[in-house]
């Protein structure tokens, strides 16, 4: 009977004791001859054909059925991941893209877009302030009201947004613009990067405030960003 496995964490695939690399073949799902089957092409020119049992009274494919289904939506996952890796040392080698300009940007001289994403939250920490504890206000008699304390006051940091738009890179400046707020960032006045998987905090020089864009490859853009800012250096 066939066997399939796969390790999740390296996205290698093992089918009757040969290991392929999820990211490195393709396949085509199908039905033959009232039977489920996977064809599967690696990139080495390897090519192997999973079947499943026949279909029971029930029109379940059964054991490999189940397996060739968690197989399939396992691939593109790591094929993305795969991609992404190879664009990030692309970047770091030097390799700038150059897409297609967005609507709505007026390039400069010598400037090109390199990354484009919509839609982008553009956020903002904030603080406010919560009072635990005190006392309400007890009413003794007409007119006299005597009123507690307003209690301990906390203040709490959260990530409030501004607005919702598109967030463009070129090679030299890192735009937003949304329906009620706008802002141009110069990549040389750009101080210092905080990258998370979905977003990026830009700290510019002489402002306190700091822009935080969500919704975006965190990651890839600061990287883009820190290449971009060494060749304008």
């Amino acid at each position: 009977m066939t066997s399939i496995e796969y390790d999740k964490s390296n996205g290698k695939i093992t089918r009757d004791g040969s290991t392929y690399n999820a990211t490195d073949i393709t396949y085509e799902a199908g039905t033959r001859d009232n039977k489920l089957c996977l064809q599967i092409s690696a990139s080495n020119g390897a090519e192997y054909l999973i079947e499943s049992q026949k279909k029971s009274f029930f029109g379940s494919y059964g054991d490999v059925g189940k397996q060739i289904k968690e197989f399939t939506e396992l691939i593109e996952p790591l094929q993305e991941t795969r991609k992404r890796v190879e664009y990030r040392a692309s970047i770091i080698n030097g390799n700038i893209p150059i897409i297609e300009v967005p609507d709505g940007i007026l390039l400069k001289k010598d400037e090109f877009t390199v990354m484009t994403d919509n839609p982008v939250e553009y956020c903002q920490e904030k603080t406010k302030t919560t009072y635990y504890g005190g006392g309400g206000s007890v009413r003794i008699m007409k007119g006299v009201t005597i009123r507690g304390g307003k209690g301990v006051p906390v203040k709490e940091e959260y990530l409030a947004t501004i607005d919702i738009g598109r967030l463009t890179l070129t090679n030299k400046r890192l735009i937003f613009n949304g329906n009620r707020k706008s802002t141009t960032i110069p990549l040389t006045k750009i101080a210092s990067i905080d990258k998370y998987n979905d977003g990026i905090a830009v700290t510019k020089e002489g402002v306190l405030a700091k822009p935080i864009f969500v919704g975006i490859d965190g990651v890839t853009y600061a990287l883009t960003i820190e290449t971009l800012f060494h060749q304008l250096s």
